[in-house]
Parts: C-alpha cells; structure tokens; sequence
C-alpha cells in the first residue's frame, strides 16, 4: 500500500503537488502585475508535472515564472488597465441607474459586463499560450485572440469556473489552496485540444511518445525506442507503434521553445 508505485503514494502525491502549486500561485499573484506570469506558471506546471507526471512542481514553477516575467507583466498591466476601466464603467453606470432606472446610459450596464467577461477569458487564453510556447508581447496578443475564436465555445465554462471558484473560495477561505490547480486543469482540458490542432507533424509526434513515456511503455534515447517488455516479451517500439491520439493530446512535450 505504502510502496513507491501505489496508488495510495501517487494520489496523495498529486494532492499534495495540488496544494503546492496554488500556494505558489497565491504568493506569486500577490504584486497584482505578476498575476499573468504566476497564471502562466501555474499552467505550465499543472500541465507538466500533475498531468504529464514530468518534473517538480517547485522548480518548474519558479522556471516557467522567471523566465517570462518581464513580457508578463507588460501584458498584464495593459489587460489589468483594460479591466479595472470596465470595472468602473459597470459602477458608474450602476450608480447612475440607482438616481434614475430610466437613464439611457443604462443600455451599456449589461454591455460593460460582457467585455468584462471576454478580457478574463482572453487573459486566461493568453497566459496558457505564453506557457506553452515563447512568444514575444505582439504574438501573445494575436494568438490569444487566435484561441479565443477557437475555444469560444469553452469560454463560458471557463468563465462559470471561475464563478464558482469566488463564491466557494467567499463562504469557505481555506478552498483557495487548492481551486486554483483545480481550474488549471480545466483549462488544460480543453486548451490542449486547440494546441493540438496547429501542431507541426513533428510536434504531435513528441506528443505520441511522451504519452507512451507516461505509460512506462516508450523511452526516448537520441531519438530511438528502447527495448521494451511488455507480458513477459521483449519488443523494440518504432514510429510505426506509435498510434495517433488526437482527441487526449496531454503529455507535455519537449517543445516548449517552438512557435505556433
């Protein structure tokens, strides 16, 4: 029950790299203009280490962080600009409507709210690109445009999350140690999908053989399978073995560096 490959050890495990990285994302968030770059981390390491079983939650974490926090933030403070204008449109149209129900300005309450919506989820959208690939401010920009149109469709349950999230994390505090992993993972879920669809040949080949390393079947050495055993025979896993899976694309791959 206790031993190394459990499943006991390996659920606590991801439970405790769950609580590890929210916690990291909540100190990291802190300064406000770091929050796109500790989002882009908490991606990255979600994806990579709880899902992809790939590497350690701290070290990753603070790489993917470190890395892209100048570009970050300069993203961040103009999306964050962008927000709190809108904010206080909602409230001064708010304000404005409480002195009179019947003012015409109350036609851009509902409208205020709407753009309010599509900033987040295009926050969201931009930071989990910037985690997956480099990308400059001007690139992170259109493709988070790029990936809204795709995921459009998921953008409402990307958003109903995120409600819910404040209204746990608002009547019970302590679940915001552990929330934050948990809406990564969705958005891992359905991004990864849409990342999926622009990969190179090349790319969704990594893809496939890192799927076969996460099931301990495949390991890479200078390109080539190693011999492998599988009910007691021993096998050698070429690019032939390797069956495409297009609809469950989450292993991480070794190509963090390419361009869309």
């Amino acid at each position: 029950m206790f031993s190394y490959d459990s499943t006991f050890l390996r659920v606590m495990t991801k439970i405790a790299d769950v609580f590890i990285v929210s916690v990291l994302w909540i100190i990291f968030s802190i300064p406000i203009v770091t929050l796109g770059a500790s989002t882009s981390a908490l991606y990255y390491t979600v994806h990579k280490v709880i899902i992809g079983d790939r590497g350690y939650v701290t070290k990753d974490f603070w790489k993917q962080f470190k890395d892209h926090i100048k570009d970050s933030i300069i993203i961040s403070l103009i999306l964050e600009v962008v927000f709190i204008f809108l904010l206080y449109d909602v409230t001064f149209v708010k304000a404005v409507l409480e002195q009179d129900p019947d003012h015409k300005i109350g036609v851009f309450y509902y409208f205020f709210y709407i753009l309010i919506f599509v900033v987040v989820i295009y926050f969201i959208y931009v930071f989990c690109y910037r985690a997956r690939y480099e990308m400059g401010i001007k690139g992170s920009f259109m493709n988070g445009v790029r990936f809204f149109f795709l995921s459009a469709g998921w953008a409402f349950l990307i958003f109903a999350a995120l409600v819910v999230t404040v209204m746990i994390v608002r009547d019970m505090p302590f679940f915001i140690l552990v929330l934050p992993a948990l809406n990564a993972m969705l958005w891992n879920f359905i991004m990864e999908k849409q990342y999926y669809k622009v990969m190179t040949p090349e790319e969704k080949e990594e893809e496939r053989k890192l799927k076969l390393i996460r099931r301990g079947r495949y390991e890479l050495v200078e390109g080539d399978g190693k011999p492998i055993e599988e009910s007691g025979q021993e096998e050698t896993l070429t690019d032939k073995d390797i069956k495409e899976e297009p609809d469950n694309p989450k292993a991480w791959t070794d190509s963090d560096d390419s361009e869309a």
